[in-house]
């Protein structure tokens, strides 16, 4: 299984010379495999998505960035994936339906998967706060 948790929302002060990511901050959620190699051991098992810190009440507070990344390495490793939070019902009803089919017919080597997530963003809330 594949289990992706602890979403947080992070300044980012990358303690090099050229500090080259500083002022930057980035949306962070740990991501934890079983019986496969983590393809993001050395990341420190953390998917990112970053922005200038200006512009961080782009990043949403939602797991809906970190389900089509970790989708595709569950579906080529055969392994279930489970977000530890809410997703948009509409983006794990589409998951479900047709983008798993789609990438099936992609590739032979992809399987369908099981998706669990422990519950679902208010319709309403789905688009404040940013799109990552």
């Amino acid at each position: 299984m594949i289990t992706i948790s602890n979403l947080r929302i992070e300044d980012i002060d990358d303690g090099r010379l050229d500090g080259r990511l500083d002022g930057y901050s980035r949306v962070v959620a740990d991501i934890d495999v079983e019986h496969i190699p983590n393809p993001y051991h050395d990341e420190g098992n953390e998917i990112w998505f970053a922005t200038r810190t200006q512009d961080k009440d782009m990043l949403s507070r939602n797991y809906d960035a970190f389900l089509l990344i970790p989708l595709y390495i569950a579906m080529t490793y055969k392994q279930d994936l489970h977000i530890c939070g809410k997703v948009s019902k509409r983006l794990y009803h589409n998951i479900m339906s047709y983008v798993q089919t789609i990438l099936c017919d992609f590739s032979d080597k992809l399987s369908r998967v099981n998706v669990i997530v422990d519950g679902f963003n208010d319709e309403r809330d789905s688009n404040k706060g940013g799109g990552l």
